[in-house]
């Protein structure tokens, strides 16, 4: 039988043991671990957690979903916060607090800017003061 005397001598977890036996834990303590566990691992830098991001939201919300960011750079009012891993770079556009705007890209890409494309008509077709349009 269960006392309270002997809850208090050898502690509740003690006592169901010895009332119920090991196994009376197992389960319930493991679904404790996983549940733990889960809610933990929430927050993470993956293509799944950037697409829940939406303008609007806080920093705070934000962090939550992605975990701190690797690096935050200001200007005035608007913050740009970033999180990078070997696989992924996100950037946000934070103003006045919110999420104004997300990129993301291979964290590998190079950042050079592309040339812009080559005309349509060629220079040396064009005549200066003349309308370049084709007739048809």
């Amino acid at each position: 039988m269960l006392s309270i005397r002997t809850i208090r001598k050898v502690g509740f977890v003690m006592a169901i043991t010895r009332l119920f036996g090991r196994e009376a834990f197992l389960g319930p303590l493991t679904l404790a671990v996983v549940f733990a566990l889960a809610a933990c691992g929430g927050a993470e830098v993956s293509p799944a957690n950037f697409e829940r991001v939406q303008t609007g939201m806080t920093l705070d919300q934000v962090e939550d979903l992605l975990g701190p960011p690797s690096g935050t750079q200001s200007l005035g009012n608007t913050t740009f916060v970033d999180w990078k891993t070997d696989t992924m770079f996100i950037r946000l556009t934070v103003r006045n607090g919110v999420v104004e705007k997300k990129i993301t890209r291979d964290p590998n890409a190079s950042m050079e800017v592309p040339e812009p494309p080559a005309p349509i008509m060629p220079e040396s077709q064009v005549v200066p003061g003349a309308s370049n349009f084709q007739q048809r």
